[in-house]
């Protein structure tokens, strides 16, 4: 058992220093082009290339992450086990770098070797037998990592300290709890020994090397935050699309009030072009004609730059890996107790359901539970987009605008049985596509209005 990833292993993506929201060497797992290995008539064969046949198997096959996500797929149920253990069923999980993660038995682990101990460990083992121990809660206090919500007739954790259950004839104290949760990982072994020819092509002398390798999962923990839900790096997806288009499109009307043609160059250099590609020729063709600025025209632009913005925005993302390559199982409540400076764990209470858990999904377009998250239809053909809304339970009335409402700020994620507003437009190909969503009460939130 550990609480930290182990060191990179050799795997179907390349492992090297990246910019993943981590420090030194992690696995990104970013899109990577394949090399498929060739071979031809009277080929000395070497082990480098049978093993490039083996890593071009790998990385064509976790290609599949991209197509049907990441998480659980069957099995690896969580369940209670004694002594502060549990035990995880057989099952089958892809992780995000696109690994097959198979737990082959039932596997027994020991949780409490993530129990946060005291800086001080003189503290805990000084402690008298039925005094709390240095790190647990004091009363009236909840701590970060303590069960908070009732369950199962069951109090976990009150304001006046540790949990009773409802029985007064049965009560129970446990000095401290901590929450814990419980992911597993791809992991790689070898077997198989065998005896290596004396002497051979490759220059090697004798030995043994091993002919196998194992591939299988590994169980690991890392300490909790009580019942509050594990950080999701795409969980204010909306809300940062929201105020980065607020910020560009108020920065670029102000540029057109001011003529300053820089700045929509500034902006085009920053950004690009991936749509309406004659945007900037048409700068330039106004910068060289008026000799300065035309804050009419600039005025046209600004929806055509937000409109090239909105859509490569949205565009489906090759998701990479954070700094986490684990699959989340389940969140599990351990509680101790100190008797004559001897402790002893117990299991209180097993979570193995979301958010606690990683089910297999993608991640590009991230939508809460009960909404429906729009930017799949944004400059999709209307009639399209309309018609596969409408099944999902959300109610569109197309409204047919021009290029100069699309510098609005769009409505991205809404409730599932809203009813939206798909503002139209024609492309140069006479398509009817959605430029941008709103709500119908408001027309999709004009500029002056904070996101």
């Amino acid at each position: 058992m550990t609480t930290e990833l182990m060191p990179a292993h050799k795997s179907a993506t390349t492992t090297r220093a990246c910019d993943c929201g981590c420090s030194g060497t992690a696995e990104c797992c970013e899109l990577e082009c394949l090399v498929q290995p060739r071979f031809f008539c009277g080929q000395l064969l070497a082990d480098q290339d049978l093993t490039a046949m083996v890593d071009w198997v790998k990385a064509k096959a976790a290609l599949q992450r991209f197509r049907d996500g990441w998480g659980v797929v069957c099995g690896l149920d969580v369940h209670c086990g004694r002594g502060g253990t549990v035990t995880v069923t057989p099952g089958y999980a892809i992780d995000c770098c696109g690994r097959d993660v198979v737990l082959c038995k039932e596997t027994s682990f020991n949780v409490a070797g993530c129990w946060q101990r005291d800086p001080d460990p003189c503290r805990e083992i000084s402690a008298p037998a039925n005094a709390a121990p240095a790190n647990a809660t004091p009363a009236n206090a909840t701590p970060a990592n303590a069960a908070a919500t009732p369950a199962l007739g069951v109090t976990l954790w009150n304001d006046h300290g540790p949990a009773t259950t409802n029985n007064d004839d049965d009560d129970f104290e446990w000095p401290a709890m901590q929450a814990v949760d419980i992911f597993v990982r791809y992991s790689e072994s070898q077997s198989g020994a065998s005896s290596t020819l004396s002497r051979g092509a490759c220059g090697c002398g004798g030995g043994c090397e091993y002919t196998r390798v194992d591939e299988g999962g590994e169980l690991y923990c890392r300490p909790a935050k009580g019942c509050e839900a594990p950080e999701d790096p795409l969980a204010k997806w909306d809300e940062e699309y929201a105020t980065e288009s607020h910020r560009i499109a108020a920065a670029l009307i102000e540029a057109a009030k001011n003529g300053d043609i820089a700045a929509f160059k500034a902006h085009i250099r920053r950004y690009g072009l991936h749509t309406f590609c004659y945007a900037g020729e048409w700068l330039c063709e106004i910068e060289q004609k008026s000799k300065g600025s035309s804050t009419e025209v600039l005025h046209r632009i600004v929806p055509l730059l937000m409109q090239d913005w909105r859509n490569h925005r949205l565009i489906r993302p090759c998701t990479r890996c954070g700094t986490e390559s684990g699959v989340r199982l389940a969140r599990v409540f351990l509680a101790r107790k100190l008797n004559g400076g001897k402790e002893s764990f117990s299991t209180i209470y097993v979570n193995a359901a979301p958010p606690f858990r990683r089910l297999l999904a993608r991640d590009e377009w991230p939508v809460a539970e009960g909404k429906v998250n729009l930017a799949p239809y944004i400059w999709q053909p209307a009639a399209m987009a309309v018609a596969t809304l409408q099944r999902a339970g959300v109610t569109v009335k197309p409204t047919t605008t021009n290029f100069e409402g699309l510098s609005r700020v769009d409505q991205i994620i809404v409730p599932a049985g809203s009813d939206v507003e798909a503002h139209v437009v024609v492309d140069l190909c006479n398509t009817e596509r959605i430029g941008f969503f709103g709500r119908s009460t408001d027309g999709g939130h004009p500029l002056n209005q904070t996101p």
